[in-house]
């Protein structure tokens, strides 16, 4: 098996910290989406589910992509180093404005629905007024085309169980 020098290692290390801290990163994002979805306890276990998920198979890729797949104790030391010196830095700060980042997001995504919705609702409102005449206009429709779909039928004099005689009640038809 090919061994690694100490620079190598060295280096893998150093890429396992930015790994950790990048990780910090992705958990303050999905940290922010959950405070807009919702801040129940379900909420916070599921996307924290999502997260140790998500961390595991980037965990994998990375160590696939950097070290042959080979998983070595210093590069889960260093990740988690890297977490931590995030989350101890930059963490505490977006931890502290992450609730107010949460609600501006909320509020662009509130008025933006707002104005996508006004036209749906002047749609809707023009459908339930013209809804009953649509409905007087179909069910004039509907009894035309069931008439004259009656009067199809009894134009063929002869149909074709009669024809046969099979299911006839009169003797002549039988013979």
């Amino acid at each position: 098996m090919y061994t690694f020098a100490i620079s190598e290692h060295l280096k893998i290390f150093f890429l396992s910290l930015g790994m950790g801290f990048l990780l910090g990163v992705l958990y303050d994002i999905i940290r922010i989406i959950r405070l807009i979805v919702s801040k129940g306890k379900a909420a916070v276990f599921v996307f924290d589910f999502l997260y140790i998920v998500v961390s595991a198979l980037l965990t994998y890729l990375f160590i696939i992509a950097v070290n042959m797949g080979a998983v070595r104790a210093y590069i889960i030391i260093a990740q988690l180093l890297g977490f931590f010196f995030y989350y101890i830095s930059f963490g505490i700060a977006v931890k502290r404005i992450s609730e107010k980042i949460a609600e501006l997001i909320k509020s662009f995504f509130s008025k933006l629905y707002r104005i996508i919705k006004r036209p749906f609702i002047f749609i809707f409102a023009a459908i339930k007024r013209k809804k009953s005449k649509i409905k007087v206009f179909l069910s004039k429709k509907s009894h035309k085309t069931k008439n004259n779909l009656k009067k199809l039928l009894h134009l063929t004099k002869v149909l074709l169980y009669n024809f046969i005689g099979i299911f006839s009640s009169s003797k002549k038809a039988r013979k």
